[in-house]
């Protein structure tokens, strides 16, 4: 999706698809040549819609998403000198179309500058063990910004109240 020699600043990100299964693509963001993402996310958990087929609208500072697959990312994201936004479809229906723009500036980045990191996990819940959690085993200096988290029943016939 991008491949930009910094330094700079990703300002947005823009996402469009006609494929209804989200959890399907995932996003991968890698930050100064690293050969491990600092962002690895299903595309609709990265943009607060983790339902696939029941899509939602999102009206935050930092993320915009419209029901009818139009999603934007206002997280600033810089980096030191390189950074590079890869998409895998890791199902199997063949897609028609994707759209993107990737929206960034280029300028020196102060030394003591964070990194963008997204951090995506999935489990299970159940009667013996009711609790999630939601951070684990993070090390380092940061600034915890937030958690979507998308709570789906596994059998149909399940509802939640």
């Amino acid at each position: 999706m991008a491949d930009i020699k910094g330094p700079g600043c990703i300002t947005e990100i823009f996402f469009t698809t006609d494929h209804v299964k989200l959890s399907e693509l995932v996003l991968r963001i890698y930050w100064d040549n690293e050969e491990v993402p600092s962002v690895e996310a299903p595309v609709g958990m990265f943009f607060a819609n983790g339902f696939d087929e029941h899509k939602h609208a999102v009206q935050s500072a930092v993320i915009l998403a419209l029901p009818r697959n139009a999603y934007s990312s206002y997280w600033q994201m810089p980096f030191k000198s390189h950074a590079r936004i890869t998409l895998t479809h890791e199902g199997t229906e063949d897609i028609s179309c994707i759209a993107y723009r990737v929206m960034y500036q280029l300028y020196k980045i102060p030394e003591e500058t964070m990194y963008f990191h997204v951090v995506y996990n999935r489990g299970m819940t159940c009667f013996d063990k009711p609790t999630y959690t939601i951070l684990e085993g993070i090390e380092g200096e940061g600034c915890y910004v937030g958690t979507y988290l998308a709570w789906n029943a596994l059998n149909s016939d399940w509802y939640m109240e």
